[in-house]
């Protein structure tokens, strides 16, 4: 069972030097040349994750976690110890946490609202905006366990599990209810289920199963209902935890996806060509738009109604409606790039430099 916890656990995480880069934009039918200039060094380490928060960007370490401006003026920092670090914006809030170690850490204005050495090993860990934590760990005596912290810091509700992994787990917009994804085997068959909590009354309400079909990461949008994502297939269901429909790949492999709370989402699939393309649907599973990159993205990046998919020397804009409405030529790598929630500017990371690339 170790070994299985193990390698459900890597696959969940598996989620250049320079100063200055000049950036080729097509926007909008018109092109742009764009300068990098280097901001704040930060000593680099593959563990190392990057986000924007509203127009700042943070950077968390394997010892701290930190906030610039678009200035490079550092804003806070706060130690924070992960080998493994996984780091979550949600609202005002930060969460850091440490895959495979057991320290948490959650901060809003720069300041620290909660830490807490758990006392097993965490598989996962999401928050919502309200502050509301759910962690998956190992358990003593039980293949994992979920617990739920409040906004303060106190556990209120957890779950143990004896014959099954939580992969992922997620409080629900208003504080009420708990999604689970469960991951197990049977009868040599992969078996995925979602258990839907109702933490007021301590019972699973729903409980829904399907084989040859990792459910990996949980979503809940505006209106409380719960987006699934699977390597096979997404999924959608109510706030209540009843089905409502599947979109089936359709043997394409899914290598990336662009969720909006207000809007819809975005599967991006590897082409045979071993570029990408993106399909936009909206919550009734409806198509609104294909695209056909010319590149394979390697991360994604979003604000409220805007997706950068940032490639080798190479990006696009996606719109929330699922349109192209630009893309670029990069005269460098960028590691990591981040869109401000204003749009007025994108974070690159190379090597130890953070770079602002100012947008019009």
């Amino acid at each position: 069972m170790k070994k299985v916890l193990i390698l459900v656990i890597s696959i969940l995480v598996i989620i250049a030097a320079g100063i200055t880069a000049y950036i080729t934009i097509n926007h909008k039918g018109s092109n742009y040349v764009y300068q990098g200039n280097s901001i704040y060094n930060v000593d680099y380490q593959p563990q190392n994750q990057y986000a924007c928060l509203k127009n700042d960007f943070i950077i968390t370490t394997t010892t701290q976690t930190t906030a610039i401006n678009n200035k490079g003026k550092v804003l806070w920092q706060i130690p924070t110890v992960c080998s493994k670090p996984k780091l979550q914006i949600s609202g005002n809030y930060i969460l850091v946490s440490d895959i495979s170690g057991q320290n948490i850490y959650i901060i809003k204005n720069g300041n620290i609202v909660f830490e807490k050495t758990l006392d097993n090993p965490i598989f996962n860990a999401q928050i919502n905006e309200n502050g509301f934590l759910a962690v998956s760990t190992s358990a003593d005596g039980f293949s994992s366990k979920v617990t739920v912290y409040n906004n303060l810091g106190t556990e209120i509700y957890s779950y143990s599990i004896s014959d099954n992994v939580a992969i992922d787990c997620l409080v629900s917009p208003d504080n009420h209810n708990l999604a689970v994804s469960l991951y197990g085997t049977e009868n040599s068959q992969v078996v995925s289920s979602i258990a839907f909590i109702d933490m007021s009354k301590q019972a699973i309400v729903e409980k829904p199963s399907y084989t040859n079909i990792v459910i990996s990461n949980l979503f809940y949008n505006s209106d409380g209902h719960l987006f699934a994502v699977g390597d096979t297939a997404a999924l959608y269901f109510d706030k209540n935890g009843k089905y409502l429909w599947t979109n089936k790949y359709n043997s394409q492999i899914l290598i990336d996806y662009i969720f909006h709370k207000n809007n819809g989402f975005s599967l991006v699939f590897k082409n045979s060509t071993g570029t990408a393309s993106t399909k936009t649907y909206n919550f009734n599973n409806k198509s609104k738009n294909n695209i056909d990159l010319s590149f394979s993205p390697k991360n994604i990046s979003t604000n409220k109604t805007t997706a950068i998919l940032a490639g080798d020397r190479t990006f696009a804009y996606i719109k929330i409606n699922g349109k192209l409405s630009g893309n670029s030529s990069i005269k460098k790598d960028y590691a990591y790039i981040a869109l401000s929630d204003n749009g007025k500017y994108l974070y690159g990371v190379s090597g130890d430099s953070i770079e602002l690339i100012n947008l019009k």
